[in-house]
């Protein structure tokens, strides 16, 4: 997932949510779970949390390497 792809993503109140919860689990989209209009929560897919997981530990690598070296 790019990250940009994220900050498109539907951004849905929580009773709306609630009431179509399973349509959003089942989405291929990022969602973004509102109160009040103010953002809360964000719910992705289990491939794309993985991939941002890994994202963050191949940065933290680069960045461990990178201190040593300078």
């Amino acid at each position: 997932m790019e990250p940009i792809e994220l900050l498109k993503a539907e951004h849905v109140g929580i009773r709306d949510l609630k009431m179509r919860l399973s349509e959003y689990v089942h989405g291929k989209r990022p969602v973004i779970a509102t109160d009040r209009g103010r953002p809360i929560k964000v719910l992705l897919g289990y491939k794309e949390i993985i991939g941002l997981l890994e994202m963050i530990k191949d940065m933290t690598k680069t960045q461990i390497v990178v201190g040593q070296n300078g």
